[in-house]
């Protein structure tokens, strides 16, 4: 519920990391990590999920790779 709270009633951007302005209850690395994958398009993470790491190196190899902001 906190993150969709914040969603609508965020007035910029959706952002989300672990210092306090950016942190949302129960969202860990895992989630943040996520959410710079599949949000940002952010393939310069080196996420610690092996699964989402894999996801990550299919994409560079791929040439996905976005420019990190």
């Amino acid at each position: 519920m906190e993150i969709s709270a914040k969603i609508l009633t965020e007035a910029g951007p959706l952002d989300v990391g672990p210092d306090q302005e950016r942190k949302i209850y129960g969202v860990g690395e895992f989630g943040i990590d996520s959410f710079n994958v599949f949000c940002r398009g952010d393939l310069s993470v080196n996420p610690g999920d092996k699964t989402l790491q894999s996801f990550v190196n299919w994409q560079r190899r791929r040439g996905h790779e976005k420019k990190k902001k």
